[in-house]
C-alpha cells in the first residue's frame, strides 16, 4: 500500500510481510518500479517517485527489500527481483504518487449516493465489496465514519437496494490501512452473491402504515430512533425536494412511482404507490405458508428463520388471526423460488413489509409455515352433545384425535372453554369410541413431552405416524354437559332429572322456567321424541336447578343453559314424550348335527344387546361397555347377574346403531340412560355388546341309571358343558339344589371321565343354585365331576349273583330298596333299563306276586327319545304289587389280571381307568373276587389309551352297578391289590428279615412294638415256635427302614392278611425278627497263617523247578542213566522211600481233612448236613398232613440244594469227597451259598409269583421239597 498521505493512492511503498508492514529500501530504484506499484494498486499512473532519507510519520524497525529491480511485465511489487538478505538503512523510504484517488460512495434505490446502499468504490471503474459476516460491523463503522453519515444502524425497513452489476472485490483489512482502498484484495474477484450495503444514522427511514390489504397504501411515517411518528404537510414539504412519493416509493419496494392521496385531508400525508403488494397464508384459516402478491398477479414465497417469532407474531397479527403459536416445515409442494426473504424483524417492526429482506433466494424445500392461535378449531365427536366426547383438533387443516398420551386436566380446561362447556370435569380414554382414521380424521396427534404449563395446546401438539399398535384416544366430559333423566315407569315420561358435573339435581317446575318450549327442549335432549304433554309434581329435597333461555351465539349452540333454583323449590317439573326404549338379548343355537340349521334362541337371558330405541333397533358398541351396564340390564330383564366367562360366543349378526350408553348414577334402569347413536364412527373391536346373565344357567346331573347322581353338566349359552375338577361343597349343593334333589351327600367329588372342554366355577357363599354361579371358566381338557346328593335313588336287579337278571328294586340313599311294580313295563322300557344298567339293549321282563311291604309308588312309561329311565317315571298313588323281573343279554365280567392282584379287566378285553378310581370299587371287586378285603390300589405302567371309566355314588355292592363310560385315560389302567393275595417269608429260617408279597413283586416290611403279639403270629405262621426276643435288635437306626412302606400291626387281629397297613416304619419298629426255631450258623474257621505260606512257598519253588527240569531234561536223563548204572540199588531205594512217604503223607491229610482233624481246620459239612438231614425227616411228615393254602403255617420249610430222599444216607467216603470238595479251594472263609435257608414261601398251589429279588438270600425249594 501507499501510506502516509490524504488519500490511498499517494505515499510511502510499504510491503506486509509474516505479519507486519514493512518499508522497501530506495536503493537502485528506478521509473519502472513505480508503474508496478500504481499497477498494482489500481491507481493509475505514475505522477511522482522520490526517494530520500526522511524521518518518517510511520518508522518501522525493518525493511522487507532493497536494490528491487522490475521489468514492467509483473503485476505486482513482490514478483519483481531483488537480492535475498538485504538491508536497507531505517530512514530510506521510497514515496510514489499516482494519477488516480479512489471515491467511496452509497447507492440507494435512486442511483444518488448517500447514507445508504451498496458500497461503492470508484476511479474510472466503479466497484463493489464482498464482506465477511465477521467484518461487517467494522466496516459498516468505516463508511459511516469516511462519509461523515454518522453511525451504521439497522433499518427498521431494509433497503432492497438494486445491484447495478459492478465488478465485486474482496473486501480484508489486516491492520493499519487507512482507507477502505487499501483492504481490497486486487488479485482475484470477489465471488459473493450480494455485495456489501450500509444504512448509516443520518439516512432517512419512512413505512406506510394503516391498509391492511395493500402494504403499500397508507400513512406515511418517519423513523425518529427509537420510535416512528406520522410526517404531517409541513415534514412532508421540507423533504420532498429529495424525497418524492416516487422516491418514497421506491425505497420501500413499492413501485418507482407514486402520489399523495387525493382525499388525503388531514395533517399527516398518506402515499399510494404503484405496486399494490398483499400477503396471504396458505394452508387455512391463519396456518399456513406465507406468500406476498405482486399486483395480484405475482406470487412470492417468503422465507424465515423457525427461530425468529417475530416474523409470525408479525403476520399472525395483520391477518387478523391471533397470537403467533409456532412455525413448521410444509412439505406438501414443490417449493418456489422468491424475491424475497424476511431476515429479521425488530421489535418496533408492525408489518412484515417492515422488516429485513433481500433479493434472489430460494427457500429450498423448507417453507416459512406459521400455526396461529385463530386456526384452533376442537371438536368433540360420538358424544352425548357438544360439552363430551372424543377430542379432534383442527390442526394444518386436517381433523385429528389426540391420544391419551401426556393430557392434562389443563388441556381439558382449554378445550371446554373454547367451546363454551366451562371447565374441564372427566377426562380419560374409555368414555367414548375411539372411531377411526377416516377421512374425517386422518391424523393421529399426541401432546409432546416439553409441552409447558402455560403453552398453548396447539403449541403442545405434534403429528404421529398411523401406527398398529394399541392406542387410547383422549376423551372429555365438560362441567356444563347436561345429562337429563325422568323418574317414571317409562324412560321417556316422569319428573325430569339432571347430572351435572358429576352432581344430580332435580329440574324445577316453577312458571318462569317450565313451559312448552322448555318441555319440548327436554324431550330431544333426552332422545325421546316429541313432547305429548308437560306438568308438575312436588317435591321435596335439596340440590335443584332451572332452565333459563338464552340468545344463540358462536360459542354455544343451546337455546337453554342450567342456573342454580332457590334451595327452597318443591316443584319439580314432570313431563311425557312419544319415545320409548326397549332392551333384548338376542342369540342362536346351531344344531351341531346339522350346520345349516340355524333357529333363534328362545331363551332370553344371553346373547347379544339389542336396544330399541324411537324405532330404531341395532346392537351396541362394545368398546366402552362397562361391567356396571351389564348388571343393570340383567337386573332389568329379570336375568340375575352378568356372567363372567371365557367361552368363545355364540353371537348373531347385529348392526352398530348405537355408540355407546351413558347412566346418570340414580339411575337403574338401563332404558333410562341415554344412548348416543352411532354416526358412521367404527367400533374398534367391530362386534356388538354380548352379556350372559346368571338366569341363563341350567344343570343337570348325567348317568342314566341314577337319579340325582352323575357328572355335573352346566348350561352356558347355548352349550352344555360338564363342571370340571373337585368340587367344593358350596358348587355341589347350587347343582343339588337346582335339580331339585336336596344337598349334596358328602363334601368330597368323585371324578368321572376326561373331556375335551369343560367349565370351572365359583359360586357365592351358601349358594342354593347355578345361578348363584357366575364365574363360568372354559377349562382345556377337563376331568367331568361327578355329584351325589342327598335325595339319590337307582334301579336295581337286586338277585345276589347278576346286575343283568333277577328282581328290580329301586334303591334309595339309606341303602333301603323298594319293589318295583311290573305295570304298565313293555318291551321299551324294559331295554331301556337294560340298557341303562350297562348290559345289552335287549331283554325280557316279566311280573311276579311277591309279599313286600315297601313298593315303589311310581310307574315307568317311556317316550320316544327317552335317554334314562327315570325320564319315564310318573306319580301313581296306588300301584299294582306284581314286582317286575328282568333279564338282560350281556352280562359283563370282573375280574383281577392275577387272580387276586393286578390290573381291573372287564371280560378280558378291557381295562379300568385309574382316572377316578375310589377304594369302595377296590373292594367291590376283591369281595366279588373271593379274595376278602381291599388293600390298595396303584396306577399301572402300561401306556394310555381308551379304557372304562367308572363313577360310583358308594351305595353299589357291585362294581358293573356304577356307570361306566369308555373314555381316553390319560393316567392308564388300575391295578388293585386285595388282601387275599398277601403272602410272607422270612430271608433266614425261622429268623431274618421280614417280606411280604404284594402287586406281584415281595417288599420289604416291619412289625409294630406290641408286645410281639404281631411277631408270634409270624413265628407261628412258618412253625417256629414263638418270637425270641433277646436276637431282636431294637437299636437299628430309623434310616435303615425309611423306604419301607408295608408295617405289620395286627393288636388284636387273628389273619396276618389283615395286619398289613399302607405306612412307613418308625424307629421303634422292627424290620426282622428271630424265632425259637432259628439256629444260627457259625461261621468257618480261618487256616492257618504257616499253611498258607507254606504252599505258597511250594507253589513258587515248582513255578522255577519246572522250566529248569524241562531246559536241562537230557542231562539229568544222562546223569541219571549214569548212576543207574553205576548205583542202581541206591537209588532205586531212596526214589522209593521218598514215593511211599510222600504218598503216605497225602493219604493222611487228606484223611484229616476229611474228618475235621487238620491242624487249625474244622469242617461243618458233615455234622450241618446230618442236622439238616434230620430235621427235613420231620418237615416231611409235617408236609404229609398240611393243607394247600397261601402261607400255610404247616407248609414244609425250603431246605438246602440238597436232594435227600434221592440220594439217602451217605456213606463216609461220599460225605468226606463233599468235604474235600468243599476245601478244595482254600481259604475258605464262608459257608457256600446252596446252605443258606428261607422259610415261608408260597406254596405251589398258589397262583404263580415272583419269590425274591436276585440280590435277596433267598434259595427257592426244590419241587419234591
Amino acid at each position: 500500500m501507499l501510506k502516509g498521505k490524504s488519500y490511498p493512492c499517494s505515499g510511502r511503498v510499504d510491503i506486509y510481510d509474516k505479519g507486519m508492514w514493512k518499508h522497501v529500501g530506495n536503493r537502485d530504484w528506478n521509473e519502472i518500479n513505480s508503474e508496478v506499484v500504481c499497477k498494482s494498486l489500481q491507481c493509475g499512473e505514475v505522477v511522482n517517485t522520490t526517494t530520500q532519507y526522511e524521518e518518517d510519520r510511520y518508522p518501522y524497525t525493518s525493511a522487507w527489500a532493497n536494490f528491487l529491480k522490475c521489468t514492467g511485465q509483473e503485476t505486482q511489487l513482490w514478483q519483481c527481483s531483488h537480492p535475498k538478505d538485504t538491508w536497507a538503512p531505517p530512514y530510506e523510504h521510497v514515496y510514489v504518487t499516482c494519477s488516480e484517488n479512489p471515491k467511496l460512495s452509497l447507492i440507494g434505490l435512486d442511483g444518488k449516493d448517500g447514507c445508504a446502499g451498496f458500497v461503492h468504490l470508484s476511479t474510472k471503474e466503479s466497484y463493489t465489496l464482498c464482506v465477511e459476516d465477521k467484518d461487517k460491523q467494522k466496516f459498516a463503522e468505516q463508511v459511516c465514519k469516511e462519509l461523515s453519515c454518522g453511525e451504521p444502524t439497522t433499518s427498521p425497513n431494509q433497503f432492497v437496494f438494486k445491484d447495478q452489476g459492478k465488478p465485486k472485490q474482496n473486501y480484508k483489512c489486516v491492520g493499519g490501512e487507512d482507507f477502505l482502498w487499501q483492504c481490497i484484495d486486487w488479485s482475484s474477484r470477489g465471488t459473493c452473491r450480494e455485495p456489501v450495503s450500509v444504512i448509516c444514522s443520518k439516512h432517512l427511514h419512512f413505512r406506510l402504515k394503516g391498509d391492511k390489504a395493500n402494504f403499500c397504501s397508507g400513512k406515511l411515517e418517519e423513523f425518529n430512533s427509537p420510535t416512528w411518528r406520522p410526517v404531517n404537510s409541513e415534514r412532508y414539504g421540507d423533504i420532498s425536494e429529495n424525497w418524492t412519493a416516487s422516491v418514497i416509493c421506491e425505497q420501500l419496494d413499492c413501485g418507482n412511482s407514486g402520489r399523495r392521496q387525493e382525499n388525503d385531508t388531514s395533517t399527516t400525508v398518506s402515499l399510494s404507490c404503484s405496486d399494490e403488494v398483499s400477503m396471504t397464508l396458505e394452508g387455512g384459516e391463519c396456518h399456513g405458508t406465507i406468500y406476498l402478491h405482486r399486483n395480484n398477479s405475482k406470487k412470492q414465497q417468503v422465507c424465515a428463520d423457525h427461530s425468529n417469532d417475530k416474523i409470525g407474531q408479525l403476520v399472525c397479527k395483520e391477518m387478523g388471526c391471533g397470537e403467533f403459536i409456532k412455525t413448521y416445515d410444509d412439505k406438501s409442494g414443490p417449493s418456489r423460488q422468491s424475491n424475497w426473504w424476511a431476515l429479521s424483524c425488530k421489535d418496533h417492526a408492525e408489518s412484515l413489509w417492515h422488516c429485513g429482506r433481500t433479493q434472489a433466494r430460494s427457500c429450498g424445500q423448507q417453507k416459512s409455515a406459521i400455526i396461529c392461535s385463530e386456526s384452533f378449531k376442537v371438536r368433540l365427536r360420538d358424544g352425548l352433545d357438544e360439552c363430551c366426547g372424543r377430542v379432534e383438533v383442527l390442526y394444518k387443516g386436517s381433523w385429528g384425535r389426540v391420544l391419551s398420551d401426556n393430557w392434562a386436566r389443563r388441556h381439558s380446561d382449554t378445550v371446554c372453554s373454547h367451546l363454551g362447556c366451562g371447565e374441564g370435569h372427566t377426562e380419560g380414554s374409555d368414555l367414548f369410541i375411539d372411531g377411526d382414521n377416516s377421512n374425517d380424521s386422518p391424523l393421529e396427534l399426541t401432546i409432546g413431552q416439553s409441552c409447558g404449563p402455560n403453552d398453548h395446546l396447539l403449541k403442545c401438539l405434534t403429528e404421529r405416524g398411523n401406527t398398529q399398535n394399541q392406542k387410547e384416544f383422549i376423551k372429555v366430559i365438560c362441567q356444563d354437559q347436561h345429562l337429563f333423566f325422568v323418574n317414571g315407569n317409562s324412560p321417556c315420561s316422569g319428573t325430569v332429572g339432571v347430572e351435572l358435573a358429576g352432581k344430580t339435581y332435580a329440574l324445577s317446575g316453577d312458571n318462569e322456567s317450565w313451559d312448552d318450549s322448555a318441555a319440548h327442549y327436554i324431550c330431544g335432549r333426552m332422545q325421546c321424541g316429541q313432547m305429548i304433554s308437560f306438568s308438575f309434581a312436588n317435591q321435596t329435597g335439596s340440590g335443584w336447578m332451572q332452565l333459563r333461555r338464552q340468545t344463540l351465539n358462536g360459542t354455544s349452540g343451546r337455546p337453554y343453559r342450567l342456573q342454580p333454583a332457590s334451595p327452597n323449590t318443591t316443584i319439580v317439573a314432570e313431563v311425557d314424550c312419544t319415545g320409548s326404549v326397549t332392551l333384548a338379548l338376542k342369540n342362536k343355537i346351531v344344531n351341531k348335527g346339522d350346520g345349516a340349521n340355524e333357529e333363534m334362541s328362545k331363551d332370553r337371558c344371553w346373547g347379544n344387546v339389542e336396544v330399541c330405541h324411537n324405532g330404531k333397533c341395532g346392537g351396541v358398541c362394545r368398546d366402552v361397555w362397562t361391567e356396571k351396564h351389564s348388571e343393570k340390564l340383567c337386573a332389568n330383564l329379570g336375568c340375575g347377574r352378568p356372567v363372567v366367562t371365557n367361552q368363545p360366543e355364540q353371537s348373531v349378526a347385529l348392526d352398530v346403531a348405537f355408540s355407546s350408553v351413558h347412566c346418570p348414577s340414580t339411575v337403574s334402569d338401563l332404558r333410562g340412560c341415554s344412548y348416543v347413536l352411532n354416526n358412521g364412527s367404527r367400533c374398534a373391536e367391530e362386534k356388538t355388546v354380548y352379556v350372559v346373565c346368571s338366569g341363563s344357567l341350567k344343570a343337570k346331573l348325567i348317568d342314566p341309571r341314577d337319579k340325582c347322581a352323575g357328572t355335573a353338566e352346566v348350561y352356558l349359552a347355548g352349550r352344555w358343558l360338564p363342571l370340571c375338577g373337585s368340587l367344593d361343597k358350596n358348587i355341589q349343593n347350587s347343582v343339588c339344589n337346582y335339580v331339585g334333589c336336596g344337598v349334596a351327600r358328602d363334601s368330597t367329588v368323585t371324578t368321572s371321565s376326561s373331556t375335551p372342554e369343560g367349565l370351572t366355577t365359583r359360586c357365592v357363599k351358601d349358594s342354593t343354585s347355578i345361578q348363584n354361579c357366575t364365574d363360568m371358566r372354559l377349562s382345556k381338557p377337563c376331568t367331568a365331576a361327578r355329584v351325589n346328593c342327598s335325595n339319590w335313588r337307582r334301579l336295581v336287579v337286586f338277585s345276589g349273583e347278576t346286575e343283568c337278571g333277577g328282581p328290580v328294586f329301586v334303591k334309595t340313599e339309606s341303602s333301603k330298596l323298594f319293589a318295583v311294580s311290573a305295570h304298565p313295563w313293555k318291551s321299551t322300557e324294559v331295554n331301556l333299563l337294560c340298557s341303562n344298567l350297562g348290559c345289552s339293549g335287549q331283554g325280557v321282563g316279566h311280573s311276579k306276586t311277591v309279599s313286600m311291604q315297601n313298593w315303589w309308588n311310581k310307574t315307568y312309561s317311556c317316550h320316544n327319545g327317552a335317554q334314562s329311565i327315570w325320564d319315564c317315571e310318573k306319580e301313581e298313588p296306588q300301584v299294582e304289587k306284581q314286582q317286575l323281573y328282568i333279564s338282560c343279554k350281556g352280562q359283563k365280567n370282573v375280574s383281577l389280571a392275577n387272580g387276586c392282584y393286578g390290573q381291573v379287566m372287564i371280560d378280558n378285553t378291557e381295562n379300568a381307568c385309574f382316572s377316578g378310581w375310589t377304594a369302595h370299587m377296590s373292594k367291590m371287586v376283591c369281595y366279588n373276587r373271593g379274595c376278602t378285603d381291599q388293600f390298595s390300589h396303584i396306577q399301572s405302567s402300561s401306556a394310555p389309551g381308551h379304557l372304562r371309566h367308572f363313577s360310583c355314588t358308594g351305595s353299589e355292592s357291585k362294581l358293573m352297578e356304577c356307570a361306566s363310560s369308555q373314555t381316553l385315560c390319560s393316567q392308564g389302567p388300575v391295578s388293585v391289590m386285595c388282601r387275599g393275595a398277601f403272602d410272607f417269608n422270612l430271608t433266614e429260617h425261622c429268623g431274618g428279615q421280614i417280606r411280604v408279597f404284594q402287586h406281584g413283586k415281595w417288599e420289604p416290611a416291619c412289625l409294630k412294638k406290641d408286645g410281639g403279639e404281631t411277631a408270634n403270629h409270624l413265628c407261628k405262621r412258618f412253625n417256629c415256635g414263638q418270637v425270641n426276643n433277646s436276637k431282636i435288635n431294637y437299636g437299628k437306626p430309623e434310616s435303615t427302614k425309611k423306604d419301607i412302606k408295608a408295617v405289620l400291626s395286627c393288636n388284636g387281629i387273628t389273619k396276618l392278611e389283615d395286619c398289613v397297613t399302607e405306612s412307613f416304619c418308625g424307629n421303634d419298629d422292627l424290620d426282622e425278627i428271630y424265632c425259637d426255631g432259628f439256629v444260627e450258623k457259625s461261621a468257618p474257621r480261618e487256616l492257618p497263617i504257616n499253611l498258607i505260606v507254606g504252599v505258597a512257598v511250594g507253589l513258587l519253588l515248582l513255578v522255577i523247578i519246572i522250566p529248569l527240569v524241562l531246559w536241562q531234561r537230557r542231562r539229568i536223563t544222562k546223569l541219571l542213566r549214569g548212576l543207574s548204572r553205576t548205583t542202581p540199588t541206591f537209588a532205586s531205594d531212596d526214589f522209593e522211600d521218598v514215593e511211599i512217604r510222600l504218598k503216605g503223607e497225602t493219604h493222611i491229610r487228606l484223611e484229616n481233612q476229611a474228618n475235621g482233624r487238620e491242624k487249625g481246620l474244622e469242617s461243618k459239612s458233615s455234622s450241618e448236613y446230618d442236622d439238616v438231614d434230620e430235621e427235613a425227616e420231620g418237615q416231611r411228615e409235617l408236609t404229609a398232613v398240611s393243607s394247600p393254602g397261601v402261607g400255610n403255617a404247616d407248609e414244609a420249610p425250603p431246605l438246602p440244594a440238597r436232594d435227600v430222599e434221592q440220594d439217602g444216607d451217605r456213606d463216609t467216603d461220599e460225605d468226606y469227597t463233599e468235604g474235600y470238595d468243599d476245601v478244595a479251594d482254600p481259604p475258605m472263609e464262608k459257608e457256600p451259598e446252596e446252605q443258606s435257608e428261607e422259610h415261608g414261601a408260597p406254596s405251589q398251589q398258589q397262583e404263580s409269583k415272583p419269590l425274591m429279588e436276585e440280590d435277596e438270600d433267598y434259595v427257592q425249594p426244590d419241587d419234591d421239597a
